[in-house]
C-alpha cells in the first residue's frame, strides 16, 4: 500500500511543484545561513559580550580583567587564533573593511585627533552599530553604540581577522 501511495505523490503537477517549492526553500535557507567565516566572527562577538562587566585592569588579556587590547586578543585565543596585542598591531593584522561592511567579529578601532598612524583603543563589533570594549578602569568592560564619544577623535577604521 505504502508503495502505491508513494508512487501516485511521485507524479504529476502536485509532485513537481513540491520538488519545486522544495529547491526554493533549501536556496533560500541557504542564503540566509552565514558561511563558516561569519559564525566564526558571530562567536567572537558573543564571547566578547559574555566578558561585559568585568574589570579593566591587570592582568590585560583576561579571563578575569582584561585592556581594550586584551579583550580582543583573548576573545580570539578562544577560537584559537593568536593576534598581535596592542590596538595600533592589532589593526596592522586585520584587513581594512568600511563601515558598512562590518558585522560581528569585526574590530573597529579610535585614535588620538591628529595621531592618525597609532591607535589608542580597539573594540569588537557585535552587531549594527554595537561593539563591546574594555574601556578604562572605572567602566570596565561594557557594550556600547559605536559611535560614542567617550573616545576622541572617534572611530577610524575598521578592519576584519582574516578567516573571520
Amino acid at each position: 500500500m505504502f508503495r502505491t501511495i508513494s508512487r501516485r505523490l511521485l507524479r504529476g503537477p502536485r509532485y513537481a511543484f513540491a520538488a519545486a517549492l522544495a529547491g526554493v526553500l533549501l536556496v533560500s535557507a541557504l542564503a540566509c545561513t552565514p558561511n563558516a567565516t561569519e559564525q566564526m566572527g558571530v562567536r567572537v562577538a558573543q564571547i566578547a559580550q559574555a566578558q561585559v562587566g568585568k574589570a579593566y585592569g591587570p592582568p590585560y588579556y583576561g579571563p578575569n580583567a582584561f585592556s581594550c587590547d586584551g579583550l580582543v586578543w583573548w576573545s580570539f585565543k578562544q577560537l584559537g587564533r593568536t593576534l598581535p596585542t596592542g590596538a595600533t598591531n592589532q589593526y596592522y593584522a586585520t584587513q581594512r573593511i568600511s563601515a558598512s561592511a562590518a558585522r560581528p567579529g569585526d574590530l573597529v578601532f579610535y585614535h588620538k585627533p591628529g595621531d592618525v598612524l597609532l591607535f589608542h583603543h580597539v573594540a569588537i563589533v557585535t552587531g549594527p552599530g554595537m561593539m563591546v570594549n574594555a574601556e578604562n578602569p572605572r567602566s570596565g568592560v561594557r557594550a556600547r553604540p559605536i559611535s560614542y564619544t567617550h573616545f576622541a577623535g572617534g572611530y577610524e577604521a575598521f578592519g576584519r581577522v582574516p578567516g573571520f
